[in-house]
């Protein structure tokens, strides 16, 4: 059988697809990258934003043009069942709480629709042809209960994989050359809380046993389980081979906001959080969400966001206005102008923007070692240890994945400029 996968959304999508791919190509079916040349094709789709869920409802009419047998697998399957059966009667659904049937279905001659919960026992094996980097899904599901989210239908329950098979996976990574590491998860902060165990602990276990020149990059936690961690976190960060990046998303800086948003934490406990971070690393890169046009949102309560943003100084910001998600308690709360979401969007870009240079013009005359990821016509990209993006000249005698030290010179609000030492 030919199969051909499409993959939309985060890094934990990326990853359960490449389990996906590899349990079909151990059952002697083939990979293919072109859907008109399939026998089966397989979209793993994404649900977190309303224009997403559009965006895949389109393509997935495309798709179901060609005439080849469609699954529909990820957070669209499991979240809105009900409209993809309406529109689309003929196609297999597999939510990612049961990514492992893709066999079954695969292999299978009538529609199934399978959203039940089924045993996880695959990660992704290391693939070089498809470059350096190594996502490991290390947990699916949260512990949290956001009213914006559609996540927590999508996957319900925490399941994080053992912490054994994790590092085993990344020695055989690394091993194959794999030079960065990324953890993936919904919440990765949520690792081991179902087994026992948790990041701080999985990360020192990966950074005891496996050897070599590599990086990793852990995946968005959330607040609420970070600060119960923080302090066995971050030492840690100190390893040579831990990206100095933390992605922790805020979604407001009002406290009611929050509290109507069902997060678990204070806008001054996250200022804290990031204080202790950059304390300890003033370089560190930290990436924050908000989310503008929340129900209940007044200027007062904008304004607190913009205040708490100017006050951590995030290297970046992922704005996202309010859109309303089926079947989540916001859904039903008064919704704010659309008007009023696109200004307060706009004015907090701008801030944004303006930080972004901020903190990487901060890295101008600086030295330190870059992972080279991509290399064309004798210029190249890097990462910093801090996981900035630097562009370098002269690096003909260089390859993805070398370590090659740099000063850098200067700065744009997208990347830094170095020089090669």
């Amino acid at each position: 059988m030919r199969v051909y996968f499409e993959t939309y959304g985060c890094w934990l999508n990326k990853a359960e697809t490449e389990v996906m791919e590899d349990l079909v190509s151990s059952r002697d079916h083939i990979l293919i990258d072109d859907p008109k040349d399939a026998d089966v094709i397989v979209i793993n789709t994404c649900a977190v934003r309303a224009e997403t869920e559009a965006k895949m409802l389109y393509r997935i009419r495309s798709l179901m043009k060609l005439g080849k047998r469609l699954i529909i697998a990820g957070c669209l399957a499991s979240a809105r069942p009900g409209l993809l059966s309406l529109n689309f009667p003929n196609a297999s659904l597999l939510a990612p709480e049961a990514l492992e049937a893709i066999v079954e279905l695969i292999e299978g001659d009538e529609r199934k629709v399978i959203i039940e919960e089924r045993p996880r026992l695959h990660l992704p094996k290391y693939k070089a042809y498809k470059g350096m980097r190594h996502v490991v899904p290390i947990a699916t599901g949260c512990l949290g209960r956001c009213t914006f989210c559609i996540g927590k239908i999508a996957r319900p329950r925490l399941r994080s994989y053992d912490l054994r098979d994790i590092v085993h996976n990344v020695i055989y990574a690394v091993r194959g050359g794999a030079r960065e590491i990324y953890l993936s998860a919904q919440d990765a902060a949520a690792y081991g809380w179902d087994r026992g165990t948790n990041l701080a602990e999985l990360i020192g276990n990966i950074l005891r046993c496996v050897k070599g020149n590599y990086r990793i990059r852990i995946g968005m936690m959330e607040p609420f389980l970070l600060k119960r961690i923080i302090g066995r976190l971050l030492p840690l960060y100190a390893d040579p081979r831990m990206y100095k990046y933390a992605h922790i998303p805020v979604q407001s800086g009002d406290d009611r906001i929050l509290e109507l948003m069902g997060r678990k934490y204070k806008a001054e406990e996250y200022v804290e959080l990031i204080r202790t971070l950059r304390d300890e690393y003033p370089l560190m890169s930290i990436t924050t969400d908000v989310i503008v046009g929340f129900p209940g949102e007044d200027g007062d309560a904008f304004r607190r966001t913009c205040e708490l943003i100017e006050r951590i100084e995030p290297d970046k910001v992922n704005i996202a206005r309010y859109g309303v998600r089926p079947g989540t308690p916001a859904s039903s709360m008064k919704q704010i102008p659309e008007d009023v979401k696109r200004r307060r969007s706009a004015i907090l870009t701008r801030l944004a923007m303006d930080i972004k240079m901020r903190r990487n013009k901060a890295n101008i005359g600086r030295r330190g070692w870059a992972l080279i990821i991509d290399s064309k016509r004798g210029k190249g990209l890097g990462r910093l240890d801090n996981y900035k993006l630097v562009i370098l000249k002269g690096i003909q005698d260089l390859n993805v994945g070398d370590f090659v030290e740099v000063k850098i010179i200067n700065a744009s609000r997208s990347f830094l400029i170095g020089e090669i030492l």
